[in-house]
Order: C-alpha cells, then structure tokens, then sequence
C-alpha cells in the first residue's frame, strides 16, 4: 500500500509538471501565433521562465530563474526560442523575452519589440570628417567606394553574410533575416598612417588608437558570440594600450609597436571573426564597428558619420 501510494503521488507530480509546461507553451504559441503570418507553422523549442526575486545584497527585485520553470505569483517574464516560416517558406528563428501581466495568464510585452519573422532591410548614409586641432586642417567627405559587410551574430539559422558598397554616400541591404548583426564599414582608399603621418607628429599614438577601438568593440560584443583564442593574451594586449594612452606625452611610439600590438590581438581572438569579417590590417584604414539590430518587415536606418580629431 505504501509503495502504491508513492507510485500515485509521483504520477500526479509528473502530470502536474507536464501540465504546467504545456499551459506556458500554449501561452507562447498564442503569443506568437497572433503575430507571424504563418501562424500554423509556429514550434516552440525552449523555455525559461524568470522569477523577480528580492536581493538583499543590491536592496532590489532582481530576475532569477524558476527553479520549478513554473508560473507562480513572482513570475517576472519568460525567454523563449521559437521557429516559424515566413512569407517566402524559409524557417526563421528567434529568441525572444515576453513579459507577464498582472493577471499571469498572458503576456503585454515583449523584447526585442517586433518579434515578426519578416525579412527586413538596411540602409544609411556615411560620412567622414578629420580635424587637426594644431593646424585647423581638416577634411570631410561622403564614405564613396566604402565597404560594408553585416552578418548576424544570433546563428541559430546559420551564418549570413551580406556585402555592399557605399555610394553617393548611401549603401543598402535588402533581404536580411531579422535579428542581431555585426556591422564593419571600411575604406581602402583613406590610408590612416598617411592622414595622421601628413599632418601630426604623433602617427603612432594615433594608431594605437584606431586599433584600441577595434579591441574595445571586441571586448564589448565579441566575446559572446567569438569568445578567444587566447584571452589572457588579449588582457594583457588592451591594458598595454590603455597605459600607452597615458604616455602620449612621455612615449615615442615605432612602427614596430604597432605592428606587435595588432599581432597579439590577431592571436588573441577567435579566428573566425578575423574570417568571417576579412579582416587583415584594418586599423591601417578608415574603418568602423558596430552591432546593429535588423528590424523585421520594417526598414532599419544606420547612419555613419566618423569624426577623428587629432593634433
């Protein structure tokens, strides 16, 4: 009789469970179904469910996971990743962050805002300025002959890479699975060295410069997805560059410190993002990094203007 009764209470706990489940699935699928155009091919994959949870330590509700993956009373917003066709028949797929009601049986928000699966496009102008404050030299033109390459970063329907050139100071994408991208523009034709060479005396601090920004976009956004191939390397790499900011006044720099500095960053980060971004000596050029967020259905704008001031 004992053994019957342990054998009752652990169907029910599982019945329980799977009811549980299904009802938060049922939820999302509603959620989604209501927004994508093929509603019936809508599969929900996984999901977290979030608690707010008070933290002594910061004094504030702070999100945590549902050890029971469960809604209760705490229950803050939910992480989920879903699949659906879009108009064209191809099978997209998103994470997505959908928050609560007070009532916990539907959800009035979610991030990103637009979870729609529809193909977006980019577009924008660019710009470039360069200023010596010693001399009032300067320069400004439209990014003509530029190259942009974007790729997403959230790869669960695998890498896409899209290539366009800057013209008449505008460049554009069409056709681009929603979702998060990375963003390199870059200009072979504006040689930095000669720039800052024709009209400082301090090129070498300067490139340092443009390769510390290349490393900071690194460091921010690259690791997640990248990850290093040598991160202690990298460590030591960027902190030699934030001390040699502070000896700009102190410090002769050589050509050969720039060329081992971007060295040991090339060694240090994934290879697969020097890959898949082609990059080679692009501190040397006029060039820029950025994460962007591909709208769905509705056009994303990205302007670029470059302002590098120097003396």
């Amino acid at each position: 009789m004992k053994y019957f009764i342990i054998i009752l209470c652990s169907i029910s706990l599982f019945v329980s469970c799977k009811s549980s489940d299904d009802q938060i699935e049922d939820m999302l699928s509603e959620y989604v179904k209501n927004i994508v155009k093929n509603p019936n091919s809508v599969d929900i994959h996984k999901f977290q469910v979030y608690d707010k949870v008070y933290n002594s330590e910061y004094r504030m509700d702070l999100p945590e996971k549902s050890k029971n993956n469960a809604i209760t009373g705490k229950s803050d917003y939910v992480t989920f990743l879903f699949s659906a066709k879009n108009s064209d028949g191809i099978e997209i797929f998103r994470e997505v962050s959908v928050y609560f009601d007070k009532t916990k049986k539907t959800f009035n928000s979610s991030f990103p805002e637009n979870i729609d699966i529809e193909n977006g496009n980019l577009s924008g102008t660019c710009k470039y300025y360069f200023g010596n404050l010693l001399t009032n030299w300067q320069i400004q033109n439209y990014c003509n002959d530029t190259n942009v390459t974007i790729m997403n970063v959230d790869t669960l329907g695998g890498r896409k890479k899209h290539i366009t050139t800057v013209q008449n100071g505008t460049y554009e994408v069409n056709k681009i699975i929603p979702g998060k991208y990375f963003f390199k523009l870059i200009n072979y034709n504006i040689n930095l060295e000669n720039v800052y060479g024709n009209y400082g005396n301090k090129k070498n601090y300067f490139m340092l410069g443009e390769i510390k920004k290349i490393m900071d976009f690194y460091q921010i956004y690259g690791r997640e997805p990248y990850g290093y191939s040598d991160k202690k390397l990298f460590d030591v790499t960027i902190k030699k560059l934030e001390r040699y900011q502070g000896e700009a006044n102190e410090t002769e720099f050589f050509d050969r410190d720039v060329i081992d500095i971007w060295k040991d960053f090339k060694k240090s980060v994934n290879h697969k993002f020097l890959d898949d971004f082609d990059i080679e000596d692009d501190y040397r050029y006029l060039n820029q990094f950025d994460n962007i967020l591909i709208e769905p259905s509705i056009p994303t704008n990205h302007n670029i203007y470059i302002k590098n001031y120097f003396y």
